[in-house]
Protein backbone atom coordinates (compact mmCIF):
# COMPACT_ATOMS: atom_id res chain seq x y z
CA UNK A 1 0.00 0.00 0.00
CA UNK A 2 2.91 2.66 1.06
CA UNK A 3 3.85 2.25 -3.51
CA UNK A 4 -0.13 3.43 -4.39
CA UNK A 5 0.68 6.83 -2.48
CA UNK A 6 4.26 7.79 -3.32
CA UNK A 7 5.00 9.01 -6.73
CA UNK A 8 7.91 11.19 -7.93
CA UNK A 9 6.56 13.28 -11.31
CA UNK A 10 3.32 13.81 -11.92
CA UNK A 11 2.63 11.32 -14.49
CA UNK A 12 3.29 9.34 -12.03
CA UNK A 13 0.85 10.89 -9.97
CA UNK A 14 -1.75 10.35 -12.25
CA UNK A 15 -1.29 6.86 -12.77
CA UNK A 16 -1.26 6.03 -8.90
CA UNK A 17 -4.69 7.66 -9.10
CA UNK A 18 -5.52 5.28 -11.65
CA UNK A 19 -4.72 2.60 -9.68
CA UNK A 20 -6.07 3.81 -6.16
CA UNK A 21 -9.55 4.54 -8.15
CA UNK A 22 -9.52 0.74 -9.50
CA UNK A 23 -8.71 -0.31 -5.65
CA UNK A 24 -11.51 1.53 -4.47
CA UNK A 25 -14.04 0.17 -6.96
CA UNK A 26 -12.86 -3.07 -6.42
CA UNK A 27 -13.14 -2.62 -2.60
CA UNK A 28 -16.92 -1.07 -3.20
CA UNK A 29 -17.91 -4.35 -5.12
CA UNK A 30 -16.76 -5.96 -2.94
CA UNK A 31 -18.82 -4.86 0.02
CA UNK A 32 -21.44 -4.32 -1.70
CA UNK A 33 -21.71 -8.05 -2.63
CA UNK A 34 -21.08 -9.20 1.22
CA UNK A 35 -23.95 -6.84 2.07
CA UNK A 36 -26.02 -8.85 -0.33
CA UNK A 37 -24.44 -12.03 1.28
CA UNK A 38 -25.57 -10.95 4.55
CA UNK A 39 -28.89 -9.54 4.32
CA UNK A 40 -31.37 -8.93 7.23
CA UNK A 41 -32.90 -12.17 8.57
CA UNK A 42 -36.68 -10.11 8.18
CA UNK A 43 -35.76 -9.21 4.84
CA UNK A 44 -35.29 -13.01 3.58
CA UNK A 45 -38.03 -14.02 5.52
CA UNK A 46 -40.07 -11.36 3.63
CA UNK A 47 -38.76 -12.11 0.55
CA UNK A 48 -39.98 -16.06 1.24
CA UNK A 49 -43.21 -14.72 1.76
CA UNK A 50 -43.68 -12.97 -0.90
CA UNK A 51 -42.11 -15.52 -3.13
CA UNK A 52 -45.24 -17.79 -1.54
CA UNK A 53 -48.00 -15.65 -2.66
CA UNK A 54 -47.04 -14.89 -6.12
CA UNK A 55 -46.85 -19.31 -6.79
CA UNK A 56 -50.65 -19.19 -4.68
CA UNK A 57 -51.65 -16.17 -7.05
CA UNK A 58 -50.11 -18.35 -9.92
CA UNK A 59 -52.38 -21.04 -9.15
CA UNK A 60 -55.34 -19.37 -7.90
CA UNK A 61 -55.27 -18.23 -11.62
CA UNK A 62 -54.38 -21.92 -12.95
CA UNK A 63 -57.59 -22.63 -11.19
CA UNK A 64 -59.66 -20.19 -12.43
CA UNK A 65 -58.23 -20.87 -16.05
CA UNK A 66 -59.95 -24.25 -15.48
CA UNK A 67 -62.74 -23.33 -14.21
CA UNK A 68 -63.95 -20.90 -16.68
CA UNK A 69 -63.15 -23.68 -19.42
CA UNK A 70 -65.43 -26.13 -17.78
CA UNK A 71 -68.23 -23.36 -17.25
CA UNK A 72 -67.77 -22.50 -21.23
CA UNK A 73 -67.58 -26.74 -21.56
CA UNK A 74 -71.07 -27.47 -19.79
CA UNK A 75 -72.90 -24.03 -21.28
CA UNK A 76 -71.84 -25.69 -25.00
CA UNK A 77 -73.27 -29.38 -23.07
CA UNK A 78 -76.06 -27.96 -21.93
CA UNK A 79 -76.93 -25.63 -25.44
CA UNK A 80 -76.17 -29.13 -27.77
CA UNK A 81 -79.01 -31.03 -25.13
CA UNK A 82 -81.25 -27.57 -26.12
CA UNK A 83 -81.26 -28.17 -29.60
CA UNK A 84 -81.36 -32.21 -29.03
CA UNK A 85 -84.48 -31.55 -27.07
CA UNK A 86 -86.02 -28.87 -29.94
CA UNK A 87 -85.27 -31.47 -32.54
CA UNK A 88 -86.87 -34.56 -30.71
CA UNK A 89 -90.01 -32.37 -29.70
CA UNK A 90 -90.24 -31.28 -33.66
CA UNK A 91 -89.97 -34.66 -34.37
CA UNK A 92 -92.27 -36.18 -32.20
CA UNK A 93 -94.79 -32.87 -32.70
CA UNK A 94 -95.51 -34.44 -36.66
CA UNK A 95 -96.61 -37.90 -35.33
CA UNK A 96 -99.52 -38.84 -34.07
CA UNK A 97 -99.56 -39.18 -30.37
CA UNK A 98 -100.69 -43.08 -29.80
CA UNK A 99 -103.87 -41.97 -27.35
CA UNK A 100 -104.94 -38.99 -29.99
CA UNK A 101 -104.88 -41.73 -32.98
CA UNK A 102 -107.12 -43.47 -30.38
CA UNK A 103 -109.90 -40.88 -29.59
CA UNK A 104 -109.52 -40.27 -33.66
CA UNK A 105 -111.02 -44.14 -34.55
CA UNK A 106 -113.41 -43.80 -31.37
CA UNK A 107 -115.04 -40.58 -32.23
CA UNK A 108 -115.10 -42.50 -35.71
Amino acid sequence: SDNLVSFRSVSELQQQNQKLLCVVRELSEEQERREVEEEDPKVVELRAKLDSAAEQIRELKDAQLRQVEMVEAVARQRDMYRVLLAQAGHTMGNAEDPKEKNKKKSAE
